[in-house]
């Protein structure tokens, strides 16, 4: 069930509440995982000796799989739109948080970085702006302006917030509360994302899919 104060956003003048809350989920998504390694890289090191180039490599492998993983991605967003692909990834995103709390060592948690990097790509940066696109048409230039805007507070936000987390339980602890963010607030405001698709004669539709309008699309 859509989260009850996006449900405006289905309608075509209400898209409002829907973009304030992407903006929140790509401050979760980002501030979570590209961010908080610089905060907790110390408390990395001292319990299972990963030094700072092994603690950032595992942003580096979040990137390298989103990019191997995106081209995948736009047939099928182009088709079924992004609302699926962006919940599924939350609940990806939360998994890979998740076990990445409970690394044990280099192998366990470079490869929950591969995790993530999945549901990365399936939730933010390209996912996110044809979110916008398909959602706003011919106003997309202005809202993706805003959201980047927006964006760039995960940094003033998951700093200082994984520091607090970290401090006062500890680091697996902060990932766990990370990873639950995932599943708490971001997959309900993307289950929230108004259903697209495109129609037998090739037209995008935003809204609930009817009979008559799926057609043979490839």
């Amino acid at each position: 069930m859509a989260a009850p104060f996006l449900s405006a956003s289905s309608r075509p003048s209400g898209h409002g509440p829907l973009l304030c809350g992407l903006a929140l989920t790509r401050i979760i998504g980002w501030g979570s995982t590209y961010y908080a390694p610089s905060v907790l890289v110390g408390y990395l090191d001292r319990e299972m000796g990963l030094g700072p180039e092994l603690v950032f490599s595992g942003v580096t492998i979040l990137l390298l799989t989103g990019a191997f993983v995106a081209p995948a991605m736009g047939k099928h967003l182009d088709v079924h739109g992004t609302r699926r692909s962006m919940c599924v990834g939350a609940v990806i995103c939360g998994l890979g948080l998740a076990t990445l709390a409970l690394a044990q060592g280099p192998v366990s948690y470079l490869a929950s970085w591969f995790v993530i990097g999945i549901g990365h790509a399936m939730t933010l940066a390209n996912v996110g702006n044809v979110t916008v696109a398909q959602v706003m048409g011919e106003r997309t230039r202005r809202a993706l302006g805003l959201m980047m805007l927006v964006t760039g507070f995960s940094s003033s936000v998951f700093w200082p917030l994984a520091a607090f987390l970290s401090q006062a339980y500890g680091w697996r602890v902060a990932w766990l509360i990370f990873a639950a963010m995932q599943i708490v607030i971001v997959l309900p405001i993307h289950f929230a994302i108004p259903a697209y698709h495109r129609s037998s004669t090739g037209e995008a539709v935003v809204g609930p899919v009817k009979t008559d309008d799926v057609g043979s699309a490839p």
